[in-house]
C-alpha cells in the first residue's frame, strides 16, 4: 500500500500544540474518533461580554455530516450537540445568529483516561489518555429533517440501533422541547499518551530507588454492568443488540487500556534520517521558468540560508509550456517515438515578421484556442489571483500573462535564452574530511556557441513533462509518414482547426486534449471526424465530445500507405484519410541527466528513484517538481517547493535512504511501475497536498515564520476540486462567446454553500425563500412560458399554438433543401456523451418525423438528432413511469427550456441504466444546464416563483423519484411547496389538471420512498376510479377482519375492489400493458395507506399496522410487475418490526401472507435472513409440507397471478434451504 494521506485540521493560534507536541495530531480521523467515543463532552462559551467567567456545560454529541451522510470518520464533519430548547447555550447561539454572526464561538473538549502511569518519581507520574479539543461556531438546527437525523445519530451513539428500537419518530412536543446545535469546526487537535512509564536515565540508574518503587500502568477503562430493568419494563429479555454492545464495548475498552499499558516508549528520533545543516546549501539551480520553476524560486529565495537561486530558461520569457509558438509547425520528434529523448531539444526559427528575421524558439504544445480546464479559483497560486474580468477557464494567453506577472519579483534571477545541456553530480571532501556533493550545470546561450559550467549545491528540475511526444509504434505508421510527410503529427504540433477544412481526419486518443482537439476540428473537417479510443473507456477523459459530427472508432491496428487507408482492430477500414493527430501524451524525459546513476528515466512512463515524487533517492539535493498527472499543478508546485526549500535550508529531515526507497516500492506495489505511478486525480491530490503541508508545518522554525508559508486547500477549494468535472462539463458545452462571459462559478450555475450558507440546489433556495443564489449572477432573459390548460388527458391546442406549429412546419419544408437537411441530421447523429447509446438500446436513429414525438413541435431548445432521440425515448415503452407521465400529458406542457433539459437528462440517465448503469456525463451536462438556467431566474423575485421554475423543480423531483433519490425528492418538494405557497396555495393550480395530477403522482411516489405522509391531497375530481362491481365475499375477507379502525377498513375495502378488477383484467390478458392503470389507479390507494398510519395509529404497532404495511408492499409488488421498482426497504423493515411486536394470535392465513410479501421483496441481508427464518418456523408450526400449500394460504388472503414471480421463487429457495439446514426437513 502507498503511504496513507490523512486530512488534517489547519494549525492556528487556538489549536497549535506546544507542550508535548509529539503526542499531538491534527488528523481529522483521530480527533473525530476521540469525540465520538467520549460519552460526555464539555462545551465552553462566553454567555455575554459582561460575564466575568466563561460558561462550561457537559453535553452529549457526535461528529457527523447531514449534507454528506456517507462521509467517513476521516472526512470533514460537523459536531452535533443535544440540549434543551431554552437552555442558556441555545439562547446565546440564537442571539449570535440574529446579530449577524456566523454562530456562537465554542470550545469542545473530549477526554478519556486509559491508564494510571506510576513512575519512579512523583514528577514523572502521568495518565495514559486520549483527548481532543475543537473550536468552532455553533448554530441551532432549524431544518426538521436534519434535526431528526441528528437526534437519531446521537441516540445511536449511546447504544447502537437504539433509535430504531424505540417509539419513533419523536412527537411534536418532543421536537419542540429539544434543540440541536450544529458546530462547524474551524480548527481542532488531539493528544494521546499510550505507553509505559518514562523515567530519567539518572533515576533508572539509582538501584535503591528502582528496588523499592513499583513502576507500571494500571489500566483504566469504562465497564458497562448488567442491565437493570425498569419497574415499567415489560420485555422479558434484554435485546440482543444491547447485549452485543455491552460485550463489545467492555472487551474493546479492556483491550485498548491493556495494550497502552504495555506499549514501549515511542521513538522520537531516527539517527538515520537525512537532514542537511543550515547553510550547507547556499547555491541552487532551477531548470525551467514555467509554473513550477517560478514557484520554486519564490520559496527558495525566502529561505535566508540560501544565498543564490538561479533559474535556467531556454525560452525568451517565463511561463514554460504556456508560451505559445504559433509559427513553429515542423515536428521536433520522430514517428513513431516510444523512448525518451537523449539529446537536448533543438531550437527552431520562427517565421519572419515585419521584415525582421524570425527568432529562435522551442516548440510548445499550446494551440490557438486552448483554454485551461481548471476553474481559475482553483488554478491560481495562493498569493496571486487571476483578474476578475478573465473567464472562469482562462485562454492560454491569459494564463501566460498571469505567469509573467507572477515572475515579476524574481525576473532578475532568470537566465533567459539559456539551455541546460548536462548536469553531473560530483563528490569531494572538504578540509574537515566530510564528503560533500555538488552539481555541475553545463549550459549554452541559444543561437551561440557559448557554453559554460556553473557549480551549485542543489538542482531543482522543473522542466515539465509536456515536451517529449509519445507516438506508439503502430504497424505501418513509419511507412505512412514517409509517404505522406506531415500528415501524421502529435498534438504538440496541432495549432488551429482551420488547417483541416474539408479534410478527413482521425484523432487518436480520447484524453482531455484529444477530445478538445476533436471538438475544435469537427465543424471544419469532413464528416464525420473519427475519434479512436482505447477499448477501455475508463482511461479516457471524463469530458465527452460535444460535437455531433464525431464518431467513436476502435484502436488503430495498421496504417496502409496505399490509398491512405487505416485498419482498426474491429476490422473496419477507412480510406483516403488526410490527417492523423496523435493525442497520446508525453514521455518523462531529462536529456541533461544522461550521466546520472541510478537513472531517473528508462521507459519514460515515469520518473524513477524518487521519494514523494520529488526527492532523488541517492542524493536528495536533486529534486523534481510537478511530476504527478491529473492534478491542479500550481498549488502542487507550491507545496512541493515549500518542502524542498525547507529541506535544503536544513529545517526538515527526510527518512533514511532505505525509508525513501521503501516509499517508492510500496507505491509500485499499489499502482505498478507504468504510467499509473504518477497518476493522482481527486481526492488523492488533496490528500497529497495535505500530507506535504503537514510535513512542512513540522519543519524547524515554522513557529518563527521562517520561509514562505504553504497552504493546504480550504473547504471551498476542496468543493471546487471535487466538482471540477461537472463545472467543466457545464461550461465547455457552450459556444466560445458564452464561455467568455462566464467569469465566476456562480455564472456557471455553481455555488459553494459556505459562501451563502445555502445549499446549492434550486429547491432549497426556494424552501428558504432565498431571493438569489449569488448576487453576482447576471440576470438573463427569461424563457417565454405559458401553461396550456387541459380539460382531459388529450391536449387541446389553442389557435396560437396551431399558428406556431404551421409556421414551424412551413419553415422546415421551404427553408432547406432535402439533401442539406439530410447532411445536417447526419452531423447531429452523435450523442452528447456516448455515440453508442442508441445502438446498445436498439432504439435506432430516427429521422425527424419518424419517431413517436410530434415532428412539428416547437421545442424550447434547439434540437439535434440526439435531443430528438432522448425526447422520443420519453414517449417509448421502456419505462412505465414515462408512459404514465406521457398519458397524463406532462411532456406536452413543458415549454420551459430548463425543465425540458431536465427531462432529457432523465431520459439519458434511463438509457444508461438500461445499458450498463455507468456514470453518464451527458445527463450531468443537461442537468447542470437546467440548474444554471433556473439559478439565473431566481435572482428575480417574480421569476423565482414563475411557472417555469415550478415545472423545472417538478422535473427535478420526477428524476429523483425515478432513481430512488430520497434526499433529492425531499429537497425538491420543499421548493415546490414554497413556490405554491407564495403563489396563493393549491388554489392557483386547481384549474390545471395536468399539473395537479403530476404533482400528486410524484408526491405519492416520493412519500412511498420515505414512508411519509404525502404533502398534497388526492385530486379525486380528475383521477380515474375503479368500479369492479360486486366483490365476493367482502365480509369474509381475512384482511378486513384484522382491521378495527374505519380508515383502515375503508382502505382495505378499496384494495379488495382494486384487486378484483386486476384479477378480471389479468384473466382477459388485458392488464399488464396498461400503464395508466399502473400509474394512476394504484397511486391514490398508496396515498391513503401512507396517510392512515400517521393519522390513526401514531407510533403504535399492531396487527392492523402490519396489515397496512403488507398492503403497501402488496401494491409495490403489483407495480413491480408493471416495471415500477421503487425502493421498498423501509417498508420491509417496518413490516419486520410490526410482526416482531405483534403479540396477538393472528388468523393463520394473515401471517404467511405478510411473510411472503415482505420476504420476497427484502433486499438487505439482515432483513432477508429474518423473513426466511420466521417463514421456516411458521411452516413447521402450521405443518405445511409444500410451498404450494403455503401459497394457497397466501392466495386466500389477497393475490393476483403474475406478481413477484422471480422474487417468490428465490424466497422459496431460501426458505427451503433454511428448513433443511435448521430442521433437517426437505420442504418442496
Amino acid at each position: 500500500m502507498a503511504p496513507k494521506h490523512d486530512l488534517q485540521y489547519p494549525k492556528g493560534a487556538q489549536n497549535t500544540l506546544n507542550r508535548y507536541s509529539d503526542r499531538g495530531s491534527y488528523d481529522l480521523e483521530k480527533v473525530h474518533k476521540i469525540v465520538n467515543s467520549t460519552p460526555v463532552l464539555h462545551v465552553s462559551f462566553q454567555p455575554d461580554p459582561s460575564d466575568p467567567f466563561p460558561a462550561i456545560l457537559p453535553m452529549i454529541g457526535q461528529m457527523g455530516s447531514f449534507e454528506r451522510p456517507s462521509s467517513s470518520i476521516s472526512d470533514p464533519l460537523d459536531c452535533y450537540l443535544h440540549g434543551y430548547i431554552s437552555s442558556r447555550v441555545m439562547n446565546v447561539s440564537r442571539a449570535a445568529i440574529a446579530s449577524g454572526k456566523p454562530g456562537l464561538p465554542v470550545c469542545i473538549a473530549a477526554s478519556k483516561v486509559d491508564g494510571l502511569v506510576l513512575s519512579l518519581t512523583p514528577n514523572s507520574h502521568s495518565y495514559n489518555y486520549r483527548s481532543a479539543v475543537l473550536f468552532g461556531y455553533a448554530t441551532p438546527v432549524t431544518d426538521t429533517e436534519e434535526k431528526e437525523w441528528a437526534m437519531e445519530m446521537i441516540t445511536n451513539s449511546v447504544v447502537p440501533q437504539r433509535y430504531d428500537n424505540t417509539r419513533i419518530p419523536p412527537i411534536p412536543a418532543e421536537m419542540q422541547s429539544t434543540q440541536i446545535l450544529r458546530v462547524t469546526i474551524d480548527s481542532a487537535s488531539s493528544k494521546v499518551r499510550d505507553w509505559i512509564p518514562s523515567d530519567s536515565a539518572e533515576d533508572m540508574a539509582n538501584k535503591e530507588v528502582v528496588d523499592k518503587v513499583w513502576v507500571g500502568v494500571v489500566p483504566v477503562y469504562e465497564t458497562y454492568g448488567e442491565p437493570i430493568p425498569s419497574p415499567l419494563n415489560k420485555v422479558e429479555k434484554v435485546p440482543e443488540y444491547i447485549e452485543e454492545f455491552l460485550k463489545e464495548s467492555n472487551e474493546e475498552g479492556l483491550a485498548y487500556a491493556t495494550a497502552a499499558g504495555k506499549r514501549p516508549l515511542p521513538i522520537t528520533t531516527d539517527a538515520t534520517m537525512t537532514k542537511l545543516l543550515p547553510g550547507q546549501v547556499k547555491r541552487v539551480a532551477i531548470i525551467g521558468a514555467g509554473p513550477s520553476g517560478l514557484a520554486a524560486a519564490k520559496y527558495l529565495t525566502a529561505e535566508k540560508s540560501i544565498s543564490q537561486v538561479t533559474i535556467y530558461e531556454q525560452r525568451a520569457t517565463p511561463g514554460g509550456v504556456w508560451n505559445a509558438t504559433p509559427s513553429l509547425t515542423s515536428p521536433s520528434y520522430s514517428i513513431p517515438q516510444t523512448t525518451p529523448d537523449t539529446t537536448p531539444a533543438v531550437p527552431l526559427k520562427g517565421d519572419a515578421k515585419d521584415g525582421q528575421e524570425g527568432s529562435w524558439d522551442f516548440q510548445s504544445a499550446v494551440y490557438d484556442y486552448l483554454e485551461a480546464n481548471i476553474p481559475k479559483p482553483l488554478m491560481n497560486y495562493t498569493d496571486l489571483k487571476f483578474q476578475d474580468e478573465s473567464p472562469l477557464f482562462p485562454a492560454h494567453g491569459t494564463v501566460n500573462t498571469y505567469l509573467d506577472a507572477y515572475a515579476d519579483d524574481i525576473r532578475g534571477q532568470i537566465r533567459f535564452g539559456t539551455q541546460v545541456l548536462d548536469v553531473q553530480r560530483h563528490r569531494h571532501k572538504e578540509k574537515a574530511g566530510e564528503e560533500v556533493t555538488t552539481w555541475h550545470v553545463k549550459s549554452k546561450i541559444i543561437d551561440t556557441d557559448n557554453e559554460e559550467t556553473a557549480i551549485y549545491d542543489s538542482v531543482v528540475v522543473a522542466n515539465g513533462h509536456y515536451d517529449c511526444a509519445f507516438i506508439p509504434n503502430i504497424k505501418g505508421v513509419e511507412d505512412w509518414h514517409r509517404s505522406y510527410p506531415r500528415s501524421v503529427i502529435h498534438s504538440k504540433n496541432y495549432k488551429r482547426p482551420e488547417n483541416y477544412e474539408g479534410k478527413k481526419v482521425v484523432v487518436v486518443g480520447a484524453g482531455v486534449s484529444g477530445i478538445d482537439i476533436a471538438n475544435q476540428i469537427a465543424p471544419h473537417a469532413q464528416y464525420p471526424l473519427l475519434l479512436s479510443r482505447r477499448a477501455a473507456k475508463g482511461s479516457s477523459s471524463p469530458l465527452p465530445p460535444e460535437k455531433t459530427s464525431i464518431e467513436d472508432v476502435s484502436e488503430i491496428e495498421e496504417f496502409i500507405a496505399d490509398n491512405r487507408s487505416i485498419r482498426f482492430v474491429d476490422g473496419r477500414i477507412e480510406t483516403c484519410v488526410d490527417d492523423v493527430i496523435f493525442c497520446t501524451g508525453y514521455l518523462y524525459s531529462y536529456p541533461f541527466l544522461q550521466n546520472l546513476e541510478p537513472a531517473v528515466v528508462t521507459t519514460g512512463y515515469r520518473t524513477e528513484n524518487l521519494y514523494l515524487h520529488i526527492f532523488y533517492h541517492p542524493e536528495p539535493t536533486l529534486s523534481f517538481l510537478c511530476l504527478p498527472i491529473r492534478i491542479v499543478p500550481f498549488i502542487i508546485a507550491e507545496v512541493q517547493s515549500a518542502l524542498v526549500a525547507r529541506f535544503l535550508a536544513g529545517r526538515f529531515a527526510l527518512p533514511s535512504l532505505s525509508g525513501r526507497a521503501d516509499w517508492e516500492d510500496r507505491l509500485i506495489q499499489e499502482k505498478g511501475s507504468g504510467k499509473a505511478f504518477h497518476f493522482m486525480g481527486f481526492p488523492e491530490d488533496a490528500h497529497y497536498i495535505d500530507e506535504l503541508v503537514s510535513m512542512i508545518e513540522k519543519a524547524d522554525g515554522e513557529d518563527e515564520a521562517l520561509g514562505k508559508k504553504a497552504q493546504r486547500w480550504d473547504r471551498k477549494s476542496l468543493w471546487i476540486r471535487e466538482n471540477s468535472g461537472k463545472i467543466v462539463a457545464a461550461v465547455r458545452g457552450l459556444d466560445p462567446e458564452a464561455r467568455e462571459k462566464i467569469k465566476t462559478l456562480e455564472d456557471a450555475g455553481f455555488c459553494y454553500e459556505g459562501d451563502t450558507k445555502e445549499v446549492d440546489t434550486v429547491a432549497n433556495d426556494m424552501a428558504s425563500k432565498s431571493s438569489s443564489i449569488s448576487s453576482s449572477i447576471p440576470p438573463t432573459e427569461p424563457t417565454s412560458l405559458q401553461f396550456v390548460t387541459f380539460t382531459s388527458f388529450d391536449q387541446t391546442t389553442t389557435a396560437e399554438t396551431k399558428r406556431r406549429v404551421r409556421s414551424h412546419a412551413q419553415r422546415r419544408v421551404q427553408g432547406r433543401r432535402r439533401q442539406e437537411k439530410k447532411d445536417q441530421i447526419a452531423k447531429d447523429s452523435s450523442s452528447l456523451s456516448n455515440a453508442d447509446a442508441t445502438n446498445s438500446l436498439n432504439i435506432g436513429l430516427c429521422r425527424l418525423g419518424s419517431g413517436r414525438s410530434d415532428p412539428f413541435t416547437l421545442y424550447p431548445i434547439e434540437m439535434n438528432l440526439r435531443a430528438h432521440e432522448l425526447f422520443d425515448h420519453l414517449h417509448g415503452d421502456t419505462c412505465p413511469m414515462f408512459k404514465t407521465l406521457n398519458n397524463i400529458g406532462f411532456f406536452k406542457t413543458v415549454l420551459d427550456e430548463a425543465a425540458f433539459r431536465q427531462l432529457l437528462c432523465t431520459s439519458s440517465a434511463h438509457m444508461t441504466r438500461l445499458r450498463d448503469g455507468t456514470e453518464n456525463p451527458e445527463a450531468i451536462v443537461l442537468s447542470t444546464q437546467a440548474i444554471q438556467s433556473v439559478n439565473n431566474r431566481i435572482t428575480n423575485p417574480m421569476l423565482a416563483i414563475s411557472d417555469g421554475v415550478l415545472v423545472t423543480i417538478l422535473a427535478f423531483a420526477c428524476h429523483a423519484v425515478m432513481f430512488n433519490d430520497i434526499k433529492g425528492t425531499s429537497t425538491h418538494f420543499k421548493g415546490m411547496e414554497a413556490i405554491i405557497q407564495q403563489r396563493g396555495g393549491l388554489q392557483f393550480i386547481k384549474s390545471n389538471p395536468v399539473l395537479r395530477t403530476v404533482i400528486f403522482w410524484v408526491d405519492v411516489n416520493a412519500a412511498f420512498l420515505q414512508d411519509q405522509v404525502p404533502r398534497f391531497p388526492i385530486p379525486y375530481d380528475i383521477l380515474p376510479r375503479v368500479y369492479a362491481g360486486e366483490v365476493t365475499p367482502l365480509s369474509g375477507s381475512r384482511l378486513l377482519q384484522a382491521c378495527a379502525t374505519n380508515g383502515m377498513i375503508s382502505a382495505i375495502h378499496e384494495l379488495l375492489v382494486l384487486n378484483q378488477y386486476m384479477v378480471n383484467k389479468a384473466e382477459e390478458n388485458d392488464l399488464w400493458n396498461n400503464a395508466v392503470f399502473a400509474g394512476l389507479y394504484i397511486v391514490p390507494l398508496l396515498s391513503t395507506l401512507l396517510t392512515i398510519r400517521h393519522n390513526a395509529f401514531g407510533a403504535t404497532l399492531s396487527t392492523e399496522e402490519a396489515c397496512r404495511i403488507g398492503a403497501l408492499l402488496y401494491l409495490s409488488g403489483i407495480r413491480r410487475r408493471f416495471g415500477i421498482t421503487l425502493t421498498s426497504d423501509i417498508h420491509v423493515q417496518n413490516l419486520k418490526h410490526a410482526i416482531s411486536e405483534d403479540k396477538s394470535s393472528n388468523p393463520d392465513p394473515i401471517r404467511p401472507w405478510l411473510l411472503v410479501i415482505g420476504g420476497a421483496q427484502s433486499v438487505q441481508l439482515e432483513d432477508r435472513e429474518w423473513f426466511v427464518s420466521e417463514t421456516a418456523n411458521l411452516l413447521l408450526r402450521l405443518q405445511y409440507n409444500t410451498w404450494d400449500e403455503l401459497m394457497m394460504a397466501v392466495r386466500g388472503v389477497l393475490w393476483v397471478e403474475g406478481i413477484l414471480e422471480a422474487e417468490c421463487d428465490q424466497f422459496h429457495a431460501d426458505v427451503t434451504n433454511e428448513v433443511w439446514n435448521k430442521y433437517g426437513f426437505l420442504f418442496s
